[in-house]
């Protein structure tokens, strides 16, 4: 509980400022709760570059949070929320602020349990996004449908220079139609 404690005064802090350009809480069952506290922290925070939340427990709720901060934050560059559980309601709020965020140039959402919904709603800010060059969607539930809708984003997109799209449902359909978008366009 102490750290519970610890963190949530160190999120409150984040509000001041004062703050390392990075911060890093991978790994500590950080809830839907914890993140909804940062969010709030990293909408008026300034100096934060890179997030690392991987590997907690932040849910859909928390990544509805965490995308919220995402539309007004403007320094962050790099996001992991990697095998959180986000769901598809998670992709898409993280793809509506994708929509709008402008400084974001990595995002790793590996692990959670995005299935085509979700990788289409993420297709669907790539269209827009003009400073995102690195996604990481491997290890979700995205099938041929959700492949094909990231490929013919791709040959919108200028900006993508790596995708990390495997370990998912794709067969050779869905592969197909990414090997043919990266004809038209250069990763």
């Amino acid at each position: 509980m102490a750290w519970v404690e610890d963190q949530y005064m160190q999120f409150a802090a984040m509000k001041t400022n004062n703050d390392p350009a990075w911060l890093e809480v991978r790994d500590q069952h950080l809830s839907y709760q914890g993140a909804k506290e940062l969010a709030e922290a990293l909408k008026v925070n300034s100096t934060l570059k890179s997030l690392d939340l991987g590997n907690n427990s932040i849910s859909k709720e928390g990544a509805n949070a965490i995308a919220g901060s995402l539309k007004v934050n403007t320094t962050i560059t790099t996001v992991n929320i990697g095998n959180n559980n986000m769901s598809d309601e998670g992709a898409n709020a993280i793809a509506a602020a994708l929509k709008v965020n402008s400084t974001l140039t990595t995002l790793n959402i590996k692990r959670n349990g995005i299935s085509d919904e979700g990788a289409k709603a993420i297709a669907g800010a790539l269209k827009v996004n003009s400073t995102l060059t690195t996604l990481n969607i491997e290890s979700n539930g995205i099938s041929n449908e959700g492949a094909k809708a990231i490929a013919d984003a791709l040959t919108v997109n200028s900006t993508i220079t790596s995708l990390y799209i495997g370990d998912n449902d794709i067969s050779g359909e869905g592969a197909k139609a990414i090997g043919e978008a990266l004809k038209v366009i250069q990763l």
